[in-house]
């Protein structure tokens, strides 16, 4: 090889040498770190995007529990009224998924809704709209 094929190869080339003789081979790329704030940068879009997509998934999700519709309170009535006797005894209504939830709050409410005081709600009692509290001003 003449001097100015090694001067041209040398371009891209690097000389190594040793026992054998001179032999050629590509030179080591430099390896480039990318800038840390670019890395930051990429984390932290990532992470927001991640957040971002689960809050609209869990918004989505609190959408659906909500449009729970109730249930008609005849239906209710009538699944309450285990003794098919046209009325709820305080057993009966204790004996609901809400009664057994909170007792104290369902004692509260068997006694706003019998009106008569006389121990059961009768279906009227029960399907009538409660009554809204006057603010005071």
């Amino acid at each position: 090889m003449d001097r100015e094929n090694f001067v041209k190869l040398s371009g891209s080339l690097c000389v190594s040498g040793g026992a054998q003789g001179i032999g050629f081979s590509q030179r080591p790329q430099a390896q480039t770190k990318p800038h840390p704030n670019i890395i930051d940068m990429k984390v932290i879009t990532t992470i927001l995007s991640v957040l971002a997509l689960a809050s609209f998934v869990n918004a989505a999700e609190g959408d659906a529990k909500k449009e729970k519709p109730k249930m008609d309170p005849a239906k209710a009535f009538a699944k309450l009224d285990t003794n098919s006797d046209g009325s709820l005894s305080k057993e009966e209504f204790m004996a609901s998924p809400q009664a057994k939830k909170d007792a104290a709050k369902a004692e509260k409410a068997f006694g706003g809704k019998d009106k008569d005081k006389d121990g059961k709600i009768s279906k009227e009692e029960f399907t009538a709209a409660p009554k809204k509290k006057k603010k005071d001003a």
